[in-house]
């Protein structure tokens, strides 16, 4: 399904809440429904491993920090977005930092793990510190904290529409079956998403080529 602007999806969840008996469901407040719609997105970003949020980006180290040279919020708004992080062309991916060890007892220049960092774009740091050469960060996009109205909420609309309905509902109190009504409606659109996105092919192994064959040379 195409996804919404934010100021559409205000308005799909004003028409649906028309149908609640209650007292505070029929006091609408733009600004509430479209920080409880970008509410319900930013949980439901963060629940899953969505397939479609899945994306990389290769930076170069600096070599003496342990951090990258470019801004990593670009793409990774935080710690939690980062999957996977790999050293150069390796498919073996970086391990986190244990904290059983000091970081700076590491030496070298190949990175071997990573730890989060609060440094201004940067969000992680390899060790050891002297690491050279590239990394690329395996990951989900990040999003920031609000949309603009006029903004394209990037997840199911139906999805976004019945969490936050059932959301108001349940604060509004008055009208329990209604409230269960939309969370029913969210969790089997949730359930639909998640089984659609598990029923796409999958690679049996990520580190070969997929690609049958069509020619032969013999081995010297």
């Amino acid at each position: 399904m195409v996804d919404k602007t934010l100021t559409s999806l205000v308005t799909s969840v004003q028409k649906n809440l028309y149908q609640v008996a209650g007292v505070a469901v029929q006091v609408y407040s733009e600004d509430l429904l479209a920080e409880k719609i970008q509410n319900a997105f930013h949980l439901i970003h963060a629940d899953k491993r969505w397939k479609r949020f899945s994306t990389f980006a290769t930076y170069t180290l600096d070599g003496t920090t342990g951090r990258v040279t470019a801004t990593v919020t670009d793409t990774f708004k935080s710690f939690e977005d980062i999957y996977k992080i790999y050293a150069g062309s390796s498919d073996v991916p970086l391990r986190r930092h244990s904290n059983e060890k000091n970081p700076t007892s590491y030496v070298g220049t190949m990175p071997l793990e990573y730890v989060a960092d609060r440094t201004t774009g940067k969000v992680f740091r390899v060790i050891p510190i002297t690491s050279t050469g590239t990394v690329t960060v395996v990951g989900r996009i990040g999003y920031s904290d609000d949309f603009a109205m006029t903004d394209i909420v990037p997840f199911d609309h139906l999805a976004l529409i019945y969490m936050t309905c059932w959301q108001w509902a349940v604060d509004d109190g008055t009208n329990s079956a209604m409230a269960d009504k939309f969370q029913g409606l969210f969790e089997t659109r949730i359930k639909q998403l998640t089984e659609n996105q598990d029923s796409e092919p999958i690679s049996l192994n990520a580190g070969t080529s997929s690609r049958i064959p069509n020619s032969w040379e013999e081995l010297p």
